[in-house]
């Protein structure tokens, strides 16, 4: 399958069983690192997920630019995930839509699902 895809093609995905949460915010702050070591810049890179209620799974879709993190938690290599309105960012560079699903009007614009500074805040509040 890998030599299928394109260079430029080279998404990633990990399917988590639920509840997703730990494996969610391990996904963020790996993220965090990434853009901390790009002078504080996604470039990009942006993980989506996708929620299926019958498997009772989540499906984490890394963008090319976040294969670093695609591979730090063992993703598989996968085609582009279809734009379909089940998809959500979970977190990623505020123009990833734009970047990677430009075709796909999203009404209202969609925040992260955990949005940049969240868990500090909190943290600064708790010292």
């Amino acid at each position: 399958m890998s030599a299928m895809l394109s260079a430029a093609a080279k998404w990633h995905r990990k399917i988590v069983t639920h509840p997703a949460t730990v494996v969610s915010k391990e996904l963020d702050d790996s993220f965090r690192n990434l853009c901390a070591a790009q002078n504080g810049k996604a470039n990009g890179a942006a993980i989506f997920v996708e929620f299926d209620a019958k498997a009772n799974t989540s499906t984490f879709y890394f963008s090319p630019e976040a294969a670093r993190v695609a591979k730090a938690v063992q993703a598989d290599l996968c085609p582009k995930p279809k734009a379909t309105d089940s998809i959500r960012m979970s977190i990623g560079d505020p123009q990833g839509w734009d970047i990677h699903f430009p075709t796909l009007a999203r009404r209202p614009a969609q925040p992260s699902l955990r949005p940049q500074g969240t868990d500090n805040q909190s943290r600064k509040r708790k010292s």
